[in-house]
């Protein structure tokens, strides 16, 4: 590695521990891969309680692994929130010539009771990938899209132990979907955050987007989708990265 890169890279990880209060970026062995944490977005439709991930009517889903007793269906939200026990990061990589999004970690959730959770409510491990169709995205407002869902953007939700009803290691897969338009966002676009200035100001990205728990992309009963965003200012997170074009240079330099 250049000097040059290691100084850059150091001093992206200096600058985020002064400007979120300790929330570490964190650089994988591919200097171009970077992980940043994710937050729960203050406007979510089924608030309260906040989410990062809404998944409506999961459990009379039939799991890929595990039982549940007694379903219960309904407005189904997780939060991604440290004080609930949760903790969620993305990664954007380079994975031979495609542009790679992880989102993976351990949320808090269950049936949406207003208030709390009933059903479900506990703790639940998520790894979600987009393989296909990520797209960069240049400007002031830059990040990452994905342009058109694939059974090849999947992932899994997996209860832990503890949650009555539903037996630990129990598994659901989920997909992403398409609106026509595009698949997943994650911009600093400030989407939805036109409400709450004081987040707004911060700059964060917002990753915002469908899933279904059908792997042709049709939709399922209820609401399911992404809606978080990033505790880090995006101009952060993107100059990390090496900026918004750092994986199209290295694509052409491959090529």
């Amino acid at each position: 590695m250049r000097p040059s890169r290691l100084h850059h890279i150091r001093h992206c990880i200096v600058a985020l521990v002064l400007a979120a209060a300790g929330l570490v970026l964190a650089m994988p062995a591919n200097a171009a891969d970077i992980t940043f944490a994710l937050a729960n977005h203050p406007d979510g439709n089924a608030k309260p309680p906040t989410y990062g991930l809404r998944l409506d009517d999961l459990f009379l889903q039939t799991p890929t692994a595990g039982n549940v007793a007694n379903p219960v269906g309904g407005t189904t939200t997780f939060s991604f929130d440290p004080a609930d026990g949760a903790g969620m990061s993305a990664t954007a990589s380079m994975v031979g010539l495609d542009i790679q999004i992880n989102i993976l970690g351990t949320v808090h959730g269950g049936v949406d009771t207003g208030v709390a959770y009933g059903f479900g409510g506990g703790l639940y491990d998520v790894d979600f990938t987009y393989r296909l169709n990520v797209t960069e995205v240049a400007g002031p407002d830059g990040g990452f899209t994905v342009s058109a869902n694939s059974a090849m953007n999947n992932g899994t939700i997996t209860a832990q132990a503890g949650i009555t009803g539903v037996d630990a290691g129990t598994s659901w897969t989920f997909y992403d979907q398409s609106n026509g338009s595009f698949a997943f966002k994650l911009l600093a676009d400030g989407h939805r955050l036109g409400g709450f200035p004081v987040i707004l100001a911060q700059d964060p990205l917002v990753g915002h987007g469908w899933v279904t728990f059908n792997s042709d992309g049709t939709n399922t009963s209820g609401t399911q989708d992404w809606l978080f965003i990033t505790p880090e200012p995006s101009s952060l997170v993107l100059l990390c990265i090496g900026g918004v074009g750092l994986f199209a240079r290295r694509r052409r330099r491959l090529a």
